[in-house]
């Protein structure tokens, strides 16, 4: 019996050993893919865009559950529709979202991407593109919200009324 509970003992104490990294995982609705972002990615996401912002003299923008709820769900069904753009095939605009979230908007810019493989990628490629670094520079925005499915990426940035 003493062995039995010196190997409890050794393996409770090995559980003291061993860190919870959030990592982000992909989920699955109809078969199609959407990524549930770690905070960890959005902190990394919102300390970048805040530095750009910084450079340019700008204040920071702050993470929105609503905005961000907006972008996932917008880039989700662009993967499972399988188009890209703006406008919703039911006609809603970025507007229209983040009204739907519940998000009373005075301001409100979208940036969409696909392909980058990080968001600090996105990030990059938005900053090189003059329109999407406009969206990211507008003195404007007060708060942000980054949305990821499969390789589709949806930054909205707004300002409540």
């Amino acid at each position: 019996m003493k062995p039995l509970a010196t190997l409890f003992a050794a393996l409770l104490g090995l559980t003291a050993c061993v860190a919870v990294v959030p990592v982000p995982i992909s989920v699955g609705t109809s078969g199609a893919p959407q990524t549930v972002q770690s905070p960890g990615r959005v902190d990394a996401f919102g300390a970048a865009l805040n530095q750009e912002r910084a450079g340019a003299g700008l204040a920071p923008v702050s993470l929105n559950d609503r905005l961000k709820a907006a972008a996932e769900a917008h880039a989700f069904d662009m993967v499972r529709m399988g188009f890209f753009d703006h406008a919703s095939p039911n006609g809603a605009s970025v507007g229209d979202r983040v009204a739907s979230q519940g998000y009373n908007w005075c301001h409100v810019a979208e940036n969409i991407a696909k392909g980058q493989p990080t968001e600090i990628a996105v990030l990059r490629s938005w900053m090189d593109s003059p329109g999407h670094r406009r969206n990211n520079l507008s003195p404007r925005a007060t708060e942000y919200g980054l949305g990821h499915a499969g390789d589709v990426w949806v930054l909205v940035m707004a300002a409540g009324c």
